[in-house]
């Protein structure tokens, strides 16, 4: 008799994990990551707020490299990632400040201050890579 109360317990904790890990699915944001080249280099993406992005903190979703024209499909589970990448003059050790990316808002910062904003429709988070190093 005393095993028919430990299965329910199970039962119930595996209906509980199951639907935290459909709401966790359900809230992900998509990321598009698009190397433009004209070399290849090599990426980290994190999921997290983070820095630098292979902080314990943040978890990674692709660390490697990219080709000219490659597209990556990766899902975040939090709504910001962290990114850096290296560029073609030492493309194995020439690495950028760490940037953090989020969804476009449909709204300004100003008026976030003032009052709620539109929802996100788009919840993708777009990364563009280039592999020369921005002059300036």
């Amino acid at each position: 008799m005393s095993t028919r109360p430990g299965l329910a317990v199970l039962a119930a904790a595996l209906v509980v994990a199951l639907c935290a890990g459909r709401a966790v699915a359900e809230d992900a944001s998509p990321v598009l990551v698009v190397a433009h080249g004209p070399k290849a280099v090599l990426v980290e993406i994190a999921a997290g707020e983070a820095m630098p992005c292979d902080s314990s903190a943040n978890h990674m979703l692709y660390r490697g490299w990219l080709l000219p024209g490659e597209a990556r499909e990766l899902s975040s589970a939090v709504a910001s990632v962290c990114f850096r990448q290296t560029y073609d003059n030492f493309s194995e050790a020439n690495w950028s400040t760490p940037r953090l990316l989020r969804p476009l808002p449909l709204c300004s910062a100003l008026r976030r201050r003032v009052g709620p904003c539109t929802p996100v429709s788009d919840r993708t988070i777009r990364v563009e890579v280039s592999s020369p190093e921005p002059r300036g």
